[in-house]
């Protein structure tokens, strides 16, 4: 079964260290979830994720996302396409995000525009000559 957040209250913060927002999911994207919450403490797990200040989206299907090609093994691309909710909604404005290590970004998740594998980066073992 594919679970989308996961909250073990027994295995990390309170719940009141969650209310007190020292747990901080946001500007994320759930897709193609079968169960999308899972906790263990969170009395309503949905409304905490939806949360509108938390800027984090939900979609049923993982096509929602509009990503190129990502199930295709022997030529993968991860590239969001135009118009694709993954192309905007990113946010450095937690403090401890805006240290030089993180490049501040538009984008939610790996890819923008560029594909970084490209060129070294194999996803065909079968056909690849090592």
């Amino acid at each position: 079964m594919a679970n989308g957040l996961y909250i073990d209250g027994q295995k990390g913060d309170s719940p009141a260290q969650a209310s007190a927002n020292v747990l901080q999911i946001e500007n994320c994207v759930m897709s193609g979830m079968t169960n999308n919450y899972v906790t263990t403490y969170l009395a309503d797990a949905e409304a905490w994720y939806t949360n509108a200040s938390r800027n984090n989206q939900v979609l049923a299907t993982n096509d929602l996302l509009q990503v190129t090609n990502p199930f295709n093994l022997t030529a993968l691309n991860f590239l969001p396409v135009t118009g694709s909710s993954l192309l905007g909604g990113a946010a450095f404005t937690n403090t401890k995000l805006t240290s030089s290590f993180f490049t501040q970004v538009s984008y939610r998740g790996a890819f923008g525009t560029t594909n970084w594998t490209a060129n070294w980066c194999n996803f065909d073992p079968q056909n690849a000559d090592y």
